[in-house]
């Protein structure tokens, strides 16, 4: 068990890592984001994304509101 000084930088460093490496390697330039998470919106805005159009519903029809996101 790590305490929480050991365990908040790989919190934030491995997402981070990840969609750094789709970005430059994978040429992702696009992101769907469930608009009732907060915290990954500003985890994309963080990183130079911007909401670019808002949907209603999610990919499968549901009542859970997606924001399309692009890299600016």
């Amino acid at each position: 068990m790590c305490g929480r000084h050991l365990c908040e930088p790989r919190i934030i460093f491995y997402p981070k890592l990840v969609i750094l490496h789709a970005i430059n390697d994978l040429k992702v330039k696009k992101v769907d984001v469930n608009e009732q998470n907060p915290q990954a919106i500003g985890f994309y805005e963080h990183i130079r994304f911007e909401i670019i159009n808002r949907s209603e519903l999610d990919g499968l029809g549901k009542p859970y509101p997606i924001l399309h996101m692009q890299l600016g």
